[in-house]
């Protein structure tokens, strides 16, 4: 038989089920716990972030639409968050962005998340031994950012995947293979994807296929 102790009650004979429910009513059930998983892209894009941050709350700036042809507000909303900021790499995802950028005045490589909610407070990240950031590093105005959404929609047209849809943007130095900017698309589908790099100014420089 279950038993149960009024609280406070020291010393105090125990009670049955009934006869606690009799005096301080039927306990509220547990509620159970909320769902976990992990949600990660494929391909080498950076580890897709859970809805909501992870565990960092966003600024409290007015909500809006993120979509792939808001590169120059994300970038310029991340470049907010951080001193005096130099991009090394953005990646756009239909919903959010994540932007990397060199602060120059501590030398740090930083990591900024903008969401519709908000921008989250700048990450640093670890500076790899076969990197120079410097080198890595350019300017917002180096990229025609209003492209964007075109190379979007004609990617998976491009590549002769009918049913593909752009998973994400990356736009980095094409290094350690040369120096140049590149526009990277990624194309998933059920039967395979691929990605078509271009280069700031929207031409195609090679394609790929799985």
């Amino acid at each position: 038989m279950l038993l149960l102790f009024a609280a406070g009650a020291c010393g105090a004979e125990p009670l049955s089920v009934d006869e606690f429910e009799a005096s301080y009513g039927t306990p509220a059930p547990l509620q159970p716990d909320a769902p976990v998983w992990a949600d990660r892209e494929p391909e080498r894009l950076p580890e897709r972030l859970p809805e909501g941050g992870a565990g960092t709350p966003a600024s409290t700036t007015p909500a809006h639409t993120i979509g792939f042809g808001d590169g120059a507000t994300v970038v310029s909303e991340a470049l907010g968050a951080i001193a005096d900021g130099v991009l090394t790499e953005v990646v756009l995802y239909d919903g959010y962005g994540i932007v990397s950028a060199l602060d120059r005045v501590s030398g740090h490589l930083q990591r900024v998340v903008v969401r519709p909610t908000g921008v989250q407070p700048p990450e640093r990240l670890p500076i790899s031994s076969r990197d120079d950031p410097n080198a890595i590093a350019f300017e917002p105005t180096a990229v025609d950012w209003s492209i964007v959404p075109g190379l979007v929609a004609k990617t998976p047209v491009d590549l002769g995947i009918a049913d593909g849809k752009v998973s994400h943007v990356i736009v980095e130095h094409n290094v350690p293979f040369s120096p140049d900017l590149v526009i990277r698309v990624y194309v998933t589908a059920p039967g395979g994807g691929g990605r078509i790099d271009y280069d700031a100014n929207g031409r195609p420089k090679r394609s790929f296929r799985d």
